[in-house]
């Protein structure tokens, strides 16, 4: 499940190099137009994007930003696969010009065989991914709780802006979407809440941190909405777990492979750069790949640049991720 993602101003750029700013503006996104956050006081922080040389950022419906740039890639002579699994791929260190992967897929209940030169692991947190001797270092063991919401107040009479609370246990995330939807989310440590299988007591124990964040609960009821009842939508609205855990996958590049976005690395959703980080890593590795298919020569090398690059990004990440968590 979505429960409500954003991308930041500063991902126009991004958005200009992958050749899809102008489909991106007409695909009706909504404007954010800040961030409003309590972390102790109950006066809020406030990041307006009137003060953002770049302007405002979006809540983007994640669905139709996927669907943009599938048809970006195919209009550029990607071939998609899609409802395709992938059920084995084998390595080989071939003759010059042959290629190093044969990979087997399943599409219609029908096998098919494929062969690559380079592959590319962009299987986003799933960790079924290979290689399967890598690690994640993990810097946490962050989860969402979320829950998507349908309200019946309109839209533009209401703040936009994404909202963030503090409590003791955690913090809330809430924000709206796409046809009339809100996401309220509550990200604590794993061993916080309730296991996975108990999903009354996950539930009851989303309410129970609802009822310590009043000014959550305030955007709730400004909705129309109240938190008892909004535990009785969730009926049909389940809180759902959402892995959020920062890590760092090693390795995450070795012969004629290489990983990108969340299979190489993840970021808290604090960050607010889940997206823009996930596009320009695929971004340094089509540059990656595109040195390496250039000539068998350069595939060290160019491997060796795209993983100091991500580490170093992710190296500064990090840091920042310490300061905010310690303050």
């Amino acid at each position: 499940m979505r429960t409500g993602e954003t991308m930041p101003a500063a991902s126009r750029a991004t958005l200009r190099a992958l050749g899809v700013w102008t489909t991106f503006l007409g695909d009706g996104h909504l404007p954010c137009p800040g961030i409003s956050s309590w972390w102790g006081p109950n006066t809020p922080v406030q990041q307006d994007s009137a003060f953002d040389p770049s302007g405002p950022g979006w809540h983007v419906d994640r669905c139709r930003f996927d669907r943009m740039l599938v048809a970006a890639a195919a209009a550029t002579g990607a071939e998609v696969l899609d409802d395709t699994r992938l059920l084995d791929s084998q390595f080989t260190a071939g003759m010059s010009g042959s290629a190093s992967w044969s990979v087997a897929l399943q599409r219609d209940g029908r096998r098919s065989t494929c062969g690559a030169r380079v592959l590319i692991i962009a299987t986003g947190r799933s960790t079924a991914a290979p290689p399967e001797h890598a690690v994640r270092d993990r810097l946490d063991r962050l989860i969402g709780l979320g829950a998507i919401v349908p309200s019946d107040a309109v839209l533009s009479a209401a703040d936009q802006r994404i909202w963030i609370e503090a409590t003791p246990c955690g913090w809330w995330y809430s924000a709206p979407m796409a046809n009339q939807q809100w996401t309220f989310t509550f990200f604590t440590d794993a061993d916080q809440a309730p296991t996975r299988r108990a999903a009354q007591p996950l539930k009851e124990y989303w309410v129970t941190r609802l009822a310590l964040a009043p000014n959550t609960t305030r955007r709730i009821e400004a909705l129309g909405l109240r938190a008892s009842a909004l535990a009785m939508r969730s009926v049909a609205n389940p809180v759902t777990v959402i892995a959020a855990d920062s890590y760092r996958k090693r390795p995450c590049h070795g012969p004629g492979w290489l990983a990108a976005g969340d299979a190489a690395s993840a970021w808290d959703p604090l960050s607010g750069q889940g997206i823009e980080k996930a596009l320009r890593s695929g971004l340094r590795a089509a540059a990656a790949v595109d040195a390496m298919l250039g000539t068998r020569d350069c595939d060290a090398a160019a491997l060796t640049a795209y993983a100091r690059s991500e580490e170093e990004i992710d190296r500064q990440y990090r840091a920042h991720f310490r300061t905010y968590y310690g303050q």
